[in-house]
């Protein structure tokens, strides 16, 4: 897979990374929620990350060939939360 960086001040929605991450709108949500994207809340309920930050977690994941978000799963499954456990076990199934 390859990604293009491309340094702006432009704004993204869960969506948009979702499709550009090749990911689902939840695990985006997660990632924001866990502090691996950083987002800034627009409304009450709407999440959107600067196109410069993604370009940095995009970056920053390419080294190394690291996947940032399998590895945040991984650490879930130390959790003391058993749920958290349970959820990041399916997760790393389904990827």
């Amino acid at each position: 897979m390859t990604y293009h960086v491309v340094m702006s001040d432009e704004w993204m929605s869960v969506t948009q990374i979702a499709r550009e991450l090749n990911r689902s709108k939840a695990d985006v949500r997660r990632m924001i929620g866990n502090g691996m994207l950083h987002a800034h809340k627009f409304g009450k309920r709407s999440y959107s990350v600067s196109r410069r930050e993604l370009d940095t977690f995009i970056a920053k994941s390419a080294v190394g060939g690291r996947d940032p978000y399998r590895e945040f799963l991984l650490s879930e499954l130390k959790s003391d939360n058993p749920a958290a456990r349970e959820a990041a076990r399916i997760l790393l199934e389904r990827m």
